[in-house]
């Protein structure tokens, strides 16, 4: 305790403290979000109604994956999102990441339609309903691009 009378000294290591803590809270209210006790914005936003995945169907409409194939052939313009929007509508577009490595994979596996051991196939864009009701669980399809391609390793 100070006696009576005698003033205060400034005390530098609080008053630096003060400011770091008054400049954060100031700074978190700017950017509207106060840790511990953030809003976590990211789990906020509802799932979306239509999930979309390109897919390859074979002559029998059995599906498989993209990268199941190898020696892709195909009709019309290189696999890209805006080609997808374009042949199915903006709402049933793929994750950007997910379309963009399937893309690579076509690219980089390219092959000629007379090559042995090719086969016709489709790439579709398949879009699962997930929203509650009675189109829950049902998917469409909406035809991409047609190509010919091989299996990779062989028949499945």
């Amino acid at each position: 305790m100070l006696p009576e009378g005698h003033p205060r000294r400034f005390d530098r290591p609080r008053a630096v403290a003060w400011a770091v803590l008054l400049s954060y809270l100031v700074a978190a209210r700017l950017v509207g979000n106060l840790f511990p006790l953030s809003t976590f914005d990211m789990y906020q936003g509802h799932a979306p109604p239509v999930a979309t995945r390109v897919l390859v169907l074979d002559a029998t409409g059995t599906a498989a994956q993209v990268d199941d194939y190898e020696g892709y052939a195909c009709e019309g313009p290189p696999l890209s999102m805006a080609l997808i929007e374009q042949r199915c509508g903006e709402h049933d577009r793929p994750l950007d990441y997910v379309l963009r490595d399937q893309a690579l994979h076509i690219e980089a596996h390219a092959g000629e339609p007379t090559e042995p051991g090719t086969e016709p196939i489709t790439l579709v864009a398949r879009a699962h309903r997930l929203q509650p009701g009675p189109d829950q669980g049902r998917h469409a399809d909406c035809v991409v691009a047609r190509c010919t391609a091989r299996r990779r390793g062989g028949r499945r």
